[in-house]
C-alpha cells in the first residue's frame, strides 16, 4: 500500500488560539499546500482552510498550545487535488452558462436561419459571417437586424464588392452598405444599397492665419548661426539660434559639440584674428592667424568676412594670448571677442588704493585698476572712474581723468575736498567709438592741482564696457 504524500521543509510557529501559521524555510504555494490539506505539530492535527503565500497558512484557531520554530507536517488530503473535483467544477460552470438565459445559438456559415429545433424563448441566435440576429419568441426564432461594425474602405471603386456595413467616400459624402446581398458596381447615392452616413458640409469661411511656422532652412546667404567664447582652456566655435555659417559659399553646420582651439605655439601678447574652415559642409577647425579679414567679393560667397584673399576661411573672431601661452577672458582682459551674435562686455580693474601723485599740470598715468580688451571698429567704449581722493595740503585741489590707450580722453573730473586729507567722491565718465579694432586697454590719470599730494588711499576704480 502507497503511504500518504507528506511535506515538511523547513519549520512552522503558530500561537495558542491563533490562526495563522507562518512558516521559516518553507514553499507553501502552488502543489505544496491546498486549502483542504491536514497542518499537523506534534499530536495535534489542523485542517487548512487558506494558503495565504509561500511562507503564511490559514487554519482554525490552534489548539495545540503555543509553537515557535518547531517540526511540523502538512498531509496532503486535499479534495481539490484529485482530477474529478476539478472537474466537476468546472463541469458545473458549463452548465451554469448554458441555463443562462440569452446565451447565444451559433448559425452556421451555410444556413439562412438558426435550426428551429435548438433554442428557447428569450435566447438570442447569432450568424458572425453576416452580423444576423434572431430572439426566440414563442417557439419561432424572429429576425432582429444585421449588427455589424462599420468597415471604412476608403474612396468608392466601381470594381469592389460591398458587404453590409462597408463604408465607402464619394464626392466628400460617407455612405453605408445597406444591402443583405454583397455586390458591386452601384454607385451612391442609391438607396436600394446606400444609405447616407454621413454628408460634405459647404465650404467655410477662410480660418485666421495660423501661427508663424518654425525657420526653415538657411538660406544662401550669411548665416553666422554660431558664437566664438572661451571654454575651459580652449576657444570654442558654439552654435548659436541655429548652426549654420558660410564658408566658401557653402551654408555649413557647426557640430554640436562645437569647434575647439588650443592656444598652442601662439606667441604671448599677441591678438589673431581666428577663421573657420569646413570639410564636406560641416565645419572642422579654427584656424589663429595674423592676417587681416576682408569681405569675400567672390561669386556666391559674395558679403562674407573673410581671411583676405582665403575664401576658404571665415572670420568667427579675436583672440589675444597672454603667457603660458593661454586664452584670456576675465573681467581686467576680455581677449576674446566673437564676429558673430556679439555681446556687451563688462570690466573691472582693480581698487587702486595706493596711488598718489604731486603733478599739477599733466595728469599721471595709474595702472593698477587698468583693464584690457579687444574690440571691433565702431563698437561703443564707456569707461568709468569713480571713487574717494584727498589731498595733503589744505584746499589742495584733486583732478581724475580717464584714460584711453596711454591717452587722456573725455572730460577731466577735478574736486576740492575743502580740507587737509579731507576724503571726497569723484567720478568720470567717458563714451566713445572705438576708431580701431583690436587690443586696447584704459585706466586713470592723477594730478594735484595747487599742490600737495593727491592720493587714492580710500579707493579708487576704474571700468569699462564694451559693445
Amino acid at each position: 500500500m502507497t503511504a500518504l504524500v507528506s511535506y515538511s521543509t523547513g519549520t512552522a510557529s503558530v500561537s495558542a488560539g491563533g490562526t495563522t501559521v507562518t512558516g521559516s524555510g518553507t514553499n507553501w504555494l502552488g502543489t505544496i499546500a491546498k486549502p483542504g490539506d491536514i497542518f499537523q505539530i506534534g499530536n495535534f492535527q489542523s485542517v487548512i482552510s487558506d494558503v495565504t503565500d509561500t511562507t503564511h497558512l490559514v487554519i482554525p484557531p490552534w489548539g495545540g498550545g503555543n509553537q515557535s520554530g518547531v517540526a511540523y507536517t502538512i498531509w496532503q488530503v486535499s479534495p481539490q487535488r484529485f482530477a474529478g473535483a476539478q472537474a466537476m467544477a468546472t463541469v458545473s460552470q458549463l452548465v451554469a452558462a448554458f441555463n443562462t438565459s440569452g446565451y447565444f445559438v451559433f448559425v452556421g456559415i451555410d444556413e439562412t436561419v438558426p435550426d428551429p429545433s435548438l433554442g428557447d424563448d428569450g435566447q438570442f441566435a447569432f450568424q458572425p459571417t453576416t452580423g444576423k440576429t434572431w430572439e426566440r419568441v414563442a417557439g419561432v426564432w424572429t429576425f432582429l437586424g444585421i449588427y455589424k461594425g462599420f468597415n471604412l474602405t476608403g474612396d468608392y471603386d466601381n470594381a469592389t464588392v460591398y458587404s453590409y456595413g462597408d463604408v465607402q467616400t464619394t464626392s466628400g459624402s460617407s455612405y453605408i452598405y445597406i444591402n443583405e446581398t454583397p455586390s458591386a458596381g452601384h454607385t451612391a447615392p442609391n438607396t436600394t444599397y446606400w444609405q447616407l452616413l454621413a454628408s460634405k458640409g459647404d465650404t467655410g469661411a477662410a480660418g485666421s492665419n495660423g501661427a508663424t511656422g518654425a525657420t526653415g532652412p538657411a538660406g544662401a546667404g550669411a548665416t553666422g548661426q554660431c558664437k566664438l567664447v572661451k571654454s575651459g582652456s580652449n576657444l570654442v566655435l558654439q552654435q548659436f539660434n541655429g548652426n549654420a555659417i558660410r564658408i566658401n559659399g557653402q551654408v555649413c553646420t557647426v557640430p554640436n559639440a562645437g569647434v575647439s582651439l588650443a592656444p598652442t605655439g601662439l606667441t604671448p601678447g599677441t591678438s589673431y584674428f581666428i577663421y573657420a574652415t569646413q570639410s564636406g559642409g560641416v565645419v572642422n577647425a579654427l584656424e589663429a592667424s595674423t592676417t587681416a579679414h576682408a569681405t569675400s567679393t567672390t561669386s556666391g560667397n559674395e558679403g562674407t568676412e573673410i581671411k583676405s584673399g582665403d575664401d576658404a576661411r571665415s572670420l568667427v573672431g579675436m583672440a589675444r594670448v597672454v603667457t603660458g601661452p593661454a586664452w584670456a577672458d576675465s573681467a581686467t582682459q576680455r581677449f576674446v571677442i566673437s564676429w558673430f551674435n556679439r555681446d556687451r562686455r563688462s570690466l573691472a580693474g582693480a581698487l587702486d588704493g595706493t596711488s598718489t601723485e604731486t603733478s599739477t599740470g599733466s595728469y599721471v598715468e595709474k595702472a593698477v585698476s587698468k583693464v584690457e580688451y579687444l574690440c571691433w571698429a565702431g563698437e561703443l567704449l564707456q569707461l568709468i572712474t569713480y571713487g574717494i581722493v584727498t589731498n595733503s595740503v589744505n584746499n589742495g585741489a584733486v583732478g581724475v581723468m580717464n584714460m584711453l590707450d596711454g591717452v587722456t580722453v573725455g572730460g577731466q573730473a577735478d574736486v576740492n575736498p575743502g580740507g587737509t586729507s579731507f576724503r571726497c567722491p569723484v567720478s568720470a565718465t567717458y563714451n566713445v567709438s572705438a576708431s580701431s579694432e583690436g587690443y586696447h586697454y584704459s585706466d586713470f590719470g592723477l594730478r594735484a592741482l595747487g599742490g600737495g599730494t593727491a592720493s587714492a588711499s580710500y579707493g579708487v576704480t576704474h571700468t569699462t564696457v564694451v559693445g
